[in-house]
Parts: structure tokens; C-alpha cells; sequence
């Protein structure tokens, strides 16, 4: 009987321990996602300022909007996420 507890204490143990690693991960992921984002607004920004006609800037423009509304509403949702999975 001892066995099967400390089998089931091991199999227990091992799936926190992925679960842990897991929770790192997707940290990890959600960081990398808003840098992405805004990198992206970043270059938009840069290729509006070197266009060579407005239509072009304005595309550039609305590119640069876009990522960075998607940069702000990423962090907002991921720091939500975070305070609920967070202890």
C-alpha cells in the first residue's frame, strides 16, 4: 500500500512541477508578445516618417495605430491574467 501512495505522491509531484515550468513559459510568451507588438508599432512609426507620398504615410500611420492599440490591450489583459494566476 505504500507504493501506491508514493507512486501517486510522484505522479502528483511531477505534473506540478510541469505546471510550474508551464506557467513560466507562457510568462514568457506574453512578455515576448507585447515587445512584438510594439516593435511592430515602432517600425510603422518609422516607415510613416520616410514615405514617399501621404497615402503611403497614412497606411504607415494607421499600421503604427493599430499595433500599438494591440501592444496596450495585451498588456492590460496579461497583467489581469497574471494577478489571477499569480498568488
Amino acid at each position: 500500500m505504500n507504493s501506491v501512495r508514493r507512486m501517486l505522491f510522484l505522479r502528483a509531484y511531477a505534473r506540478k512541477k510541469r505546471w510550474d515550468e508551464e506557467v513560466v513559459l507562457v510568462k514568457v510568451e506574453m512578455e515576448s508578445t507585447v515587445m512584438f507588438f510594439g516593435h511592430q508599432a515602432s517600425k510603422w512609426m518609422r516607415l510613416s516618417e520616410g514615405s514617399p507620398t501621404e497615402g503611403h504615410a497614412a497606411y504607415a500611420h494607421q499600421q503604427a495605430s493599430m499595433w500599438g492599440t494591440l501592444q496596450d490591450h495585451a498588456r492590460k489583459v496579461f497583467a489581469e491574467a497574471l494577478r489571477t494566476v499569480t498568488p
